[in-house]
């Protein structure tokens, strides 16, 4: 199974699942090693910075329901503009070889392909933005009770290497990302993730 070249090692999150998506399939899983249980209660999305913490726990525990139960459905929101749910915007010196977005379905795919294939612990750390806007700022424009955050984001993925079968590679990388939550239509007491993108650095 052929999957497109990583140009490089540090890339963001979101590229490395749309390397993994754009090549056609998903990788096989295979086994990872078992790692203890977190008995704490997730977040209840209540707070906007659940929405962080839950993303820093999917990752430490490769829990793909919890990740895809914090982002926005197609569907779920009747206006145009969230029609498609949850979306990801790649900076602009990455759309003519990503493209300028990743849907839910190829989020949250891109992500379970991840978890099925990383070998050991997933080392990932959203940290303050070191810029100046690092708390959430309201989004208006958006509507009402939507909010958006920067935030570092730093990861470490031990994955197949694409271009030598049967052992493995080792990709860090930072990137800034901007996320914006809004309120569950199911539930307007909590939040969801409805957008991210990446910030240029």
């Amino acid at each position: 199974m052929k999957i497109r070249r990583l140009l490089q090692a540090a890339l963001s999150l979101t590229l490395i699942f749309s390397v993994i998506i754009t090549s056609g399939c998903i990788l096989d899983p295979k086994e990872t090693t078992d790692q203890p249980v977190n008995e704490e209660p997730w977040p209840d999305r209540t707070e906007k910075d659940h929405c962080i913490e839950i993303i820093d726990r999917v990752y430490e525990e490769k829990d793909i329901e919890k990740y895809k139960e914090l982002l926005l459905e197609p569907d779920q929101r009747p206006e145009p503009e969230f029609s498609d749910g949850y979306i990801w915007y790649n900076q602009p010196t990455d759309v003519s070889e990503y493209g300028e977005i990743l849907s839910y379905q190829e989020e949250w795919m891109g992500t379970q392909g991840i978890f099925n294939n990383a070998v050991g612990t997933l080392n990932i750390t959203l940290s303050e933005y070191s810029g100046l806007d690092s708390d959430w700022t309201e989004e208006s424009g958006m509507g009402d009770g939507f909010w958006s955050k920067k935030v570092n984001y730093f990861f470490t993925f031990e994955l197949p290497d694409p271009d030598n079968p049967g052992e493995t590679k080792i990709y860090n990388g930072d990137s800034d990302v901007e996320f914006f939550i809004g309120p569950d239509p199911e539930d307007p007491e909590k939040y969801l993730l409805y957008r991210a993108r990446d910030v240029p650095k």
